[in-house]
């Protein structure tokens, strides 16, 4: 339906999928159509800052196709459109819950990880040292 759009699927040889996401990375492809599962993990695309997306109640899914546009580099503000039908409401609201609890999980491990690194210097040693006999 668009000139400058390039779908990449399931069927497409490993070669072929390459360069067509090489090239959207590199700005050579104006316009990507994927799956999450082909084009979510560990691509570097913030080349792109608009994003619509067809949401599962994955979590993961759903954040990996929305981070890898802020992954290093990008220079624009980010937009994710969500379609859903009004019968899909309830994947919205599993995923805003769930980013909820993320973090939270997170506030909590940087506060805890800040807690153990805690260092203590102290300059007097009540204790006597005890050398091995062998010394």
């Amino acid at each position: 339906m668009l000139d400058d759009c390039v779908q990449v699927k399931g069927s497409m040889s490993d070669e072929q999928k390459e360069e067509y996401l090489l090239g959207f990375a590199k700005g050579q492809i104006r316009r990507l159509v994927c799956k999450p599962k082909i084009g979510a993990w560990g691509l570097n695309f913030q080349i792109c800052n608009h994003e619509v997306i067809f949401p599962s109640h994955s979590f993961e899914q759903y954040y990996q196709v929305v981070r890898r546009c802020y992954r290093f580099g990008q220079k624009k503000p980010v937009t994710i459109d969500m379609v859903l039908s009004e019968g899909e409401r309830k994947i919205a609201e599993n995923l805003e819950r769930k980013k909820q609890q993320v973090q939270r999980m997170f506030q909590s491990l940087v506060a805890h990880m800040q807690n153990s690194m805690h260092l203590v210097s102290r300059d007097y040693f009540p204790e006597k040292e005890q050398v091995p006999t062998w010394l």
